[in-house]
């Protein structure tokens, strides 16, 4: 994130290890909202994995995303 003429410029990115899905968001606001900012954004993205996302092939059971119900 930067700040750029006193707005807040957030860029978030996910994608699997080997790169075969690759998910972005941007979002803009005031600074002091940065943590909602934050939050909206993961919110926007975590629909679009799932339990094995960021596991490597070979590494199965290292790497978990919890999903808060």
């Amino acid at each position: 994130a930067k700040i750029v003429d006193g707005k807040l410029h957030f860029r978030g990115l996910i994608s699997r290890p080997d790169g075969t899905d690759l998910f972005e968001v941007v979002r803009e606001g005031a600074p002091q909202d940065a943590v909602t900012i934050g939050k909206e954004a993961g919110e926007y993205l975590l629909p679009n994995i799932d339990e094995g996302f960021f596991i490597v092939p070979g590494q199965e059971g290292q790497c978990q995303v919890k999903k808060d119900s």
